[in-house]
């Protein structure tokens, strides 16, 4: 299963433009932001789960073993100790999904055509003139771009903090 989760991620993107418009416009969904959102889910579905495996390793099986032993259920052992430990990788997981969806530019140029749904990058992008570039705006655009993904970094930072902690010193 790891190794079919690989060989996704190295499928270029940009090969999965046209079946993928076919299917959102069979499914009515051309034009809408479900669309996006449809795609960006599954396109980062595969790195997202590479990578929560590597948290998933790392934890010892005695942390299980031990919550059976206390009267956890398996799911109850998952939900309770599982999890709550590996939470600075599902924060950190997280964020470079968000990372890759928001700046993603193919998928959001070919699926969206109208302007008031288009994301930052495609719009910012449509700021340049055919024989002019309004270089003020367009750096305003692209600092206000920024800020939502600054303002998450800064407020999940303590929990990337901890997960390289917690990756750096084998137990």
């Amino acid at each position: 299963m790891m190794m079919l989760l690989l060989l996704t991620q190295m499928i270029p993107g940009i090969i999965l433009v046209i079946p993928l418009f076919k299917v959102w416009l069979q499914l009515h969904l051309n034009n809408t932001l479900y669309s996006l959102i449809l795609t960006y889910s599954t396109t980062q579905l595969p790195f997202c789960m590479i990578m929560m495996s590597g948290f998933f390793s790392g934890l010892p099986k005695e942390l299980e073993e031990a919550a059976q032993i206390d009267g956890c259920t398996l799911l109850g052992a998952l939900f309770r100790i599982l999890i709550p430990t590996i939470a600075p990788g599902i924060v950190a997981t997280g964020a470079f999904a968000f990372v890759n969806s928001w700046n993603d530019f193919v998928y959001a140029l070919n699926f969206i055509n109208n302007q008031k749904l288009f994301t930052l990058p495609v719009g910012l992008s449509m700021m340049k003139g055919e024989f002019t570039i309004d270089y003020g705006a367009l750096c305003a655009g692209c600092i206000i771009s920024l800020i939502p993904v600054l303002l998450l970094f800064v407020y999940i930072q303590k929990y990337l903090v901890k997960g390289l902690a917690a990756g750096a010193v084998k137990g």
